[in-house]
């Protein structure tokens, strides 16, 4: 009896051993085909997700580009204008500054003429009255005068007796 309870107890436990066994074997077979089975899932989702998104993002994209192109091309076209303004004010920066040359130019040409336009005023005015701040000044032309007139005595000196010094010529006032 023992043994045929040890056959049964065997053949339950071998059965279940081979039971489990066949289970063990068909679960990693099973898991095999599985693991591919769950790899091909996946990539259908993201085949079929990038298949229903795709005509959806592509016109987006598209149309998203063509705006940006749109706007280059504004921004092109206004870099153009400003630039062909930019030069025409560079040209005429240009130009005010060569009138600017010019005409600081011929101020100072116009400077030199008038002071020399007034020291022959100066010379051609002999009857102006000289006006000394310095008293020596006064003398030294004075005595200047005197020197040069001493070789020249004139004969009528009623008319100025009451000057100290003899008259002045032109001459005289010139070499002053």
């Amino acid at each position: 009896m023992s043994s045929k309870a040890n056959g049964k107890t065997y053949k339950k436990a071998n059965g279940k051993y081979g039971k489990q066994q066949d289970l063990d074997t068909q679960k990693s077979q099973k898991s095999a085909p599985l693991g591919s089975f769950l790899s091909d899932d996946y990539s259908l989702i993201a085949v079929e997700v990038a298949r229903l998104i795709n005509p959806v993002i592509e016109p987006t994209i598209g149309k998203a580009i063509d705006k940006l192109q749109n706007k280059i091309s504004n921004i092109s076209k206004k870099l153009s204008i400003y630039d062909k303004r930019f030069g025409e004010i560079e040209d005429a920066v240009s130009q005010i500054q060569d009138e600017t040359i010019d005409s600081l130019s011929r101020i100072d040409i116009l400077e030199k003429q008038t002071q020399e336009l007034k020291l022959k005023l100066d010379d051609l005015d002999p009857l102006k009255t000289r006006v000394f701040s310095n008293p020596s000044e006064a003398l030294k032309i004075t005595s200047h005068l005197e020197k040069k007139n001493a070789g020249n005595l004139v004969s009528d000196t009623t008319s100025y007796s009451n000057f100290s010094s003899p008259p002045m010529n032109q001459r005289d006032m010139e070499e002053i």
